[in-house]
């Protein structure tokens, strides 16, 4: 194992820093603070750290591409410019530089430990203001503060992360976080892993993003079928299969649960008043009859260039409410096609490392493409791909790439397997 500097760890503090914080609300001074010190100390030990090729590097520079090329066609190019630097800019300065920063497997306990850590204080912020009101309200509680209890709970509120932005939280760093525990604490991990699934689990129904539940149904799907991929279980595929029908029912019973809790609480928040799906036929007949025609990189784009599509009496739709046809509407088709190519190509990326006989990439490859599939299909009913969301998932993915190319370079060197070496060729390329 190889052993941290002093060096080493101190550029490492910034970017745990960073990736604790993210998910937290009135943070962005500080997130820029850590990011670009991190940043500045990975290109200072650059020499030192000796990270391998950059990976991907073809479907990521057409995806910014594309995001750099629709400000030639952008309705407020000022806006567009202003988001092509915090969607694009600022992620892949994460990418780069947890990719550089992941040099051991010292390093990769450091920084996923620090986004498990973010996970359970997330968590307990909610379970504050679900204990407190009963509720896990919009942007958090604030009351004015009077009594001790009053200004703790407006202190909690302050930092509490809405139910959208914390649902793409958990999903991104879920993945992470039983990758922490095996790491970190392997002869706990066990409890660990189940203690965790309880507290999502709590966190999934409190938050009533129904969402939330296909999304971890597709990550729970991905680890059986590695599991029985790559033999870790030996079942037939008739059990397999069975499996699968017993996961779908669960999604399907939490997405009941929640649409019952939401159609509770409001019943314009039940699905048969979501106008979404009548939005997003809007926009694809939009694409059809101009799929050439971007409007400009942006969430807003869509109000700004098509007010039309605004339904008048849900002025909350003002973006498509889906990260593929946003990209649409950024784009055109191009658009669509770079975002679904970056998410496929790095998923199958990490699905390659998921299946190589190393173990270690294994664990990390698994992790990486739970994250991706989970990510994707969250933001197929929102979108929040964009801001701590798009970071921390770029970050995150640099991070795991960075040790997992590291890791095979290491087994390849040690005990040559050309399974290994084929697959860990196709990702770096």
């Amino acid at each position: 194992m190889r052993e941290i500097s002093r060096a080493e760890l101190l550029a490492l503090a910034p970017a745990a820093a960073l990736l604790f914080i993210l998910p937290f609300p009135h943070t962005v001074a500080l997130r820029l603070l850590c990011l670009f010190a991190a940043a500045g100390a990975a290109v200072a030990l650059w020499r030192r750290l000796a990270p391998p090729p950059l990976p991907l590097k073809l479907p990521i520079l057409l995806w910014a591409g594309v995001a750099v090329g629709s400000l030639a066609v952008a309705v407020d190019f000022p806006y567009s410019l202003r988001e092509v630097k915090n969607e694009v800019g600022y992620p892949l300065i994460a990418f780069v530089t947890l990719f550089a920063l992941a040099r051991s497997e010292r390093s990769l306990r450091w920084l996923s430990a620090s986004a498990a850590a973010s996970f359970v204080a997330v968590s307990v912020l909610a379970l504050c203001a679900l204990a407190w009101k009963g509720e896990w309200r919009m942007g958090g509680f604030q009351p004015a503060p009077g009594s001790a209890r009053q200004l703790l709970e407006w202190r909690v509120g302050t930092f509490q992360p809405a139910q959208g932005g914390a649902s793409q939280f958990f999903v991104t760093v879920a993945p992470i976080a039983a990758l922490a525990a095996w790491l970190n604490w392997p002869s706990h991990v066990r409890a660990l892993l189940i203690a965790g699934a309880g507290l999502l689990l709590v966190m999934v129904v409190g938050s009533e993003q129904r969402a939330l539940w296909p999304a971890l149904g597709v990550q729970a799907g991905l680890l059986c079928l590695w599991l029985w991929r790559t033999r870790r279980v030996r079942v037939s595929a008739r059990r397999m299969l069975a499996a699968g029908l017993v996961l779908l029912a669960l999604t399907g019973a939490g997405l009941w649960l929640s649409e019952q809790r939401r159609a509770n609480a409001d019943p314009a928040l039940s699905y048969s008043k979501d106008m979404r799906p009548q939005l997003w036929a809007a926009i694809g007949a939009r694409l059809l009859d101009h799929p050439f025609q971007g409007a400009g990189f942006g969430q807003r784009a869509m109000a700004k260039a098509y007010p039309d599509l605004v339904p008048a009496n849900n002025p909350l739709l003002w973006h498509a409410h889906n990260l593929v046809l946003n990209y649409g509407i950024y784009a055109g088709l191009p658009g669509v096609a770079a975002i679904l190519l970056v998410f496929a190509a790095l998923f199958l990326s990490f699905w390659r490392i998921a299946l190589s006989p190393d173990p270690s990439a294994g664990y990390v490859g698994l992790a990486g493409a739970a994250m991706v599939a989970g990510v994707f299909a969250r933001n197929l009913f929102n979108d929040f791909f964009i801001r701590d969301g798009s970071l921390l998932f770029w970050g995150l993915a640099g991070m795991l790439l960075g040790y997992a190319l590291r890791s095979a370079s290491a087994a390849s060197s040690s005990r040559p397997t050309r399974a290994v070496n084929s697959g860990f060729e196709k990702v770096a390329r």
